[in-house]
């Protein structure tokens, strides 16, 4: 573990490690593995796609970890560029790009712009003795994007591409899971026996949502758990309906820090934004919009909605700010589907 917490420098690397080594406490082997281990051994690359929530980064960060253990080194990207730079021929490295197609809908203009280049770098890494890609992305945005790309749309992608699925998941599976997470949690054993108690356990593993991003949010310490008794429930309602999880944490929210998230939606997805320029997007729109409401503003609401929103919204690495999950933007796309939110919205953009 030292070796692969110390094997490099970038930033963005050195965190995507930690998490690598912290979610390796918590994988549940599955058929998935070998499976996606033994194409990207074979093609130098491997996409996996899948629907939201199903485990595909986590898959992505496991075949990783097997190259770690062996002395490979690691770069985790977010642009090709990235990539270039850190291309080594003499030094064994295995790239990480998550959603190099877009985090919850396809980002056509990446796309048109980089596509070309990707499949060069595709190209130069299956030819590569001491090079391995692995990249994910969600099923429907590289359906898209095959429609829209001959380069995507290639032999080369198709054959390094595999498709997780929860339907993978066996029972055994799908409890391992939910005891791993429940065992590294901080959840109460009050709320543990509740689980125990009834038929709890198997409507949860055997709900037809069953879906592994669900199980690690509502076993998360940076949500606000209901009573014991009402615990297992809670469950089940977040498998019926996922957007529950942040539709009532977000409701909960003050002012201030739901305008933050909505500002933060609208910037760039793949690097952070900084927070300087978060700050500029964020004055106009909060202004707007609280007296809009007739809502009380304060002059230090963006800095209270940082501290509020980096406990379980957002990430902070350095100077620069994102969301901690992309179900959180899925919620925010649906949330903002209302005509008067989004006129007031674009009435107060400092930026196309």
């Amino acid at each position: 573990m030292d070796k692969i917490l110390h094997s490099g420098l970038e930033n963005f690397t050195a965190i995507t490690k930690e998490e690598i080594i912290e979610e390796s406490k918590i994988y549940v082997m599955n058929p998935s593995y070998p499976d996606a281990s033994t194409i990207l051994n074979d093609k130098n690359t491997l996409v996996i796609s899948g629907p939201p929530g199903v485990g595909k980064t986590t898959l992505a960060k496991m075949v990783c970890y097997q190259y770690l253990k062996d002395g490979w080194s690691f770069q985790a990207i977010n642009s090709l560029e990235q990539g270039y730079a850190r291309i080594n021929e003499t030094k064994p490295t295995i790239f990480f790009f998550d959603d190099f197609l877009g985090k919850i809908e396809l980002n056509r203009k990446a796309l048109v712009t980089h596509e070309s280049t990707l499949a060069t770098f595709v190209r130069k890494i299956q030819r590569s003795n001491n090079s391995k890609f692995v990249l994910t992305t969600r099923s429907h945005i590289y359906e898209e994007a095959r429609t829209l790309s001959d380069n995507i749309d290639s032999q080369r992608f198709e054959l390094s591409k595999f498709v997780l699925n929860v339907g993978l998941y066996t029972r055994k599976i799908k409890s391992h899971i939910l005891f791993n997470h429940l065992s590294i949690s901080e959840i109460s054993s009050e709320h543990i026996s509740k689980l125990l108690e009834n038929d709890w356990l198997r409507q949860i593993v055997d709900h037809k949502n069953y879906n592994p991003r669900v199980i690690s949010h509502m076993s998360s310490e940076n949500i606000a758990l209901p009573s014991p008794q009402n615990y297992p429930q809670s469950i089940l309602s977040a498998l019926e309906n996922p957007s529950l999880i942040w539709e009532k944490a977000f409701n909960q929210l003050p002012v201030n820090c739901r305008h933050l998230l909505i500002t933060l939606f609208f910037c760039d997805e793949y690097f952070g934004t900084e927070v300087e320029d978060l700050k500029g997007y964020y004055i106009p729109l909060h202004r707007l919009l609280s007296e809009h409401y007739s809502n009380q503003q304060k002059p230090n609401d963006f800095e209270e909605a940082i501290k509020v929103l980096e406990s379980g919204f957002i990430s902070i690495s350095n100077t620069k700010i994102s969301f901690v999950n992309p179900s959180v933007q899925d919620f925010l796309k649906a949330h903002l589907k209302n005509d008067e939110l989004i006129f007031l919205v674009l009435s107060s953009a400092t930026r196309v």
